[in-house]
């Protein structure tokens, strides 16, 4: 499995994406098989904005939006396959951290492990639904950090 890490010079918050990215590897390799890569992207909040507008028709920017590539797509390098993109908002995470009273990097965390449930098909397209996906990332993060933490993260 391979993650790539990426963002434009200049974003808020890069330091502490590109600090992050070897646990941010180690954790993907624990959920994703061989073989498929995955890139996570760090933007600002005006081109977050314009995605969220555009591809999910809100209003704002998110904290992070998760674009999966279908076997149509066929993106593949070399041995890898592509399975999408996780784009995340360094500023909209940052406020979501502080309502929960985690850190900004526990909570970017969360929000991988949450984008990558979805390129593995995991939805909260509805309630059922959602909370199997909610079931499934806490019971991994728990391998990662204690139960006090993780409980925070889901408020």
């Amino acid at each position: 499995m391979k993650i790539r890490m990426l963002s434009h010079p200049g974003v808020i918050g890069q330091s502490e994406f590109f600090r992050l990215a070897p646990l941010l590897k180690d954790l993907s390799s624990d959920i994703l098989s061989t073989g498929k890569c995955l890139n996570v992207i760090l933007i600002g909040e005006r081109k977050m904005a314009l995605f969220n507008r555009r591809y999910k028709k809100r209003r704002g920017p998110a904290e992070i939006l998760t674009f999966p590539y279908s076997d149509d797509d066929k993106f593949s390098e070399g041995d890898l396959t592509l399975l999408g993109e996780i784009v995340l908002c360094w500023r909209s995470l940052c406020k979501s951290a502080r309502y929960r009273g985690v850190s900004s990097e526990i909570y970017m965390i969360r929000l991988v492990v949450h984008g990558i449930f979805h390129l593995l098909g995991y939805s909260h397209s509805d309630a059922e639904k959602a909370e199997e996906m909610e079931k499934a990332e806490i019971n991994f993060l728990l391998s990662y950090f204690d139960r006090e933490e993780v409980d925070k993260l889901f408020i």
